[in-house]
């Protein structure tokens, strides 16, 4: 910034760095001024918003998501994290809408396709769920959360063993994931199956 303080991308770029080590509002300040430079800058429209929605201001991230679409409209970054905002905000069927946008950009999108699952599975469409969260563990087999989510749609549907081997695998991978351990030692406890009791 010495040498170009002008540059936009060089402060969008130091707003991820500070945003990186928990220092938020003086990422969002050189955010803002990437943007003061270059209003166009779509990725610091994009990266403002996922600070603003970490702060819980909820209404401004969506501004900048939607600010990030308009510039960019194929921007698959944007539409998974504007879909995540409207979620928060209740707009399930609209989050959906945003998630299938960025998996038409780019298929393979793990993020987008484990957020998909959640708001599917939130809407009890247990069955399309099930087919996102086995593209992520496809796409991203190491990835803890998917198959913890997996493991709660199967079981939704019965489907008890699979269950139970999804929640193993997160463990296997992430040991100390309380979410997981509750989830399996509940099954565990409860199963009408003695053999799996």
């Amino acid at each position: 910034l010495q040498i170009k303080p002008d540059s936009a991308q060089t402060h969008n770029n130091l707003g991820n760095a500070l945003f990186q080590k928990g220092k938020v509002d003086e990422a969002i300040a050189q955010y803002q001024t990437a943007l003061q430079i270059k209003p166009d800058h779509a990725e610091a429209h994009n990266n403002l918003g996922n600070v603003l929605l970490q702060k819980g201001h909820v209404d401004e991230a969506i501004i900048h998501y939607q600010q990030a679409l308009q510039i960019k409209p194929h921007y698959a970054k944007a539409h998974n994290n504007l879909g995540s905002a409207l979620l928060q905000k209740g707009n399930v069927d609209e989050a959906i809408a945003h998630y299938q946008q960025a998996l038409q950009i780019n298929p393979d999108y793990a993020e987008a396709h484990n957020n998909l699952g959640s708001a599917l599975f939130q809407k009890g469409n247990v069955d399309e769920a099930i087919n996102q969260f086995q593209q992520v563990v496809q796409i991203t087999p190491e990835n803890a959360k998917a198959h913890n989510n997996l493991g709660n749609a199967l079981l939704q549907k019965g489907r008890v063993d699979e269950a139970i081997a999804h929640y193993q695998m997160a463990l296997q991978i992430k040991p100390d994931s309380l979410s997981v351990l509750n989830n399996l030692a509940w099954l565990l406890a409860t199963c009408p199956d003695a053999h799996l009791r």
